[in-house]
């Protein structure tokens, strides 16, 4: 086709006078020609832009396969998430329902660490006049003494260091 014709085509094309064949000519001659003249550039660019937005449309888009696709992702994500909340649930009603014990005084728990620190000190006192007695005294005495008011406070700490030591570390949050 010569430049010539294209030219008529175009005058054509933008007077509103050209036909779908015209139009379709115009498609192929720009689709199809290497060398373009230099004024005829920018209709190249406008019909070739035009023709592959046609292409476009008339290609059916699977939308209901995406909708599935991003249902199925949606369902996924809410499902962990509701197994998510359910575990963090749980383990918070778990761990709530423990209390801490610091010491145990007759077989009974002490779950006050405040009670527990004095009831310590309350032992270490009478503990306190044998260890500032001088080197020279008799030691058998001063330790079968001390071990008869010690020996309740150290079954409890004993008792706890083997509790600590089995039990399983909680993480801080």
């Amino acid at each position: 086709m010569k430049p010539n014709e294209v030219k008529i085509l175009l005058e054509k094309y933008y007077d509103g006078r050209e036909s779908d064949s015209e139009r379709e000519v115009l498609v192929q001659y720009f689709r199809e020609c290497k060398s373009v003249p230099k004024e005829l550039l920018p209709d190249k660019v406008l019909f070739l832009s035009m023709a592959s937005m046609k292409e476009e449309r008339k290609q059916p888009k699977s939308k209901g396969h995406v909708m599935k696709v991003s249902f199925k992702s949606f369902a996924v994500a809410a499902s962990f998430l509701a197994c998510f909340f359910v575990i963090h649930t749980l383990i918070e009603q778990h761990t709530a329902s423990q209390t801490e014990i610091y010491a145990y005084i007759d077989g009974k728990p002490i779950t006050s660490p405040q009670l527990a620190l004095q009831l310590f000190a309350k032992n270490m006192e009478a503990c306190k006049p044998q260890m500032d007695m001088p080197r020279s005294m008799n030691y058998k005495k001063i330790l079968s003494t001390n071990l008869k008011r010690v020996t309740p406070a150290l079954k409890a700490l004993d008792t706890q260091l083997n509790r600590f030591i089995t039990s399983p570390k909680k993480s801080k949050r």
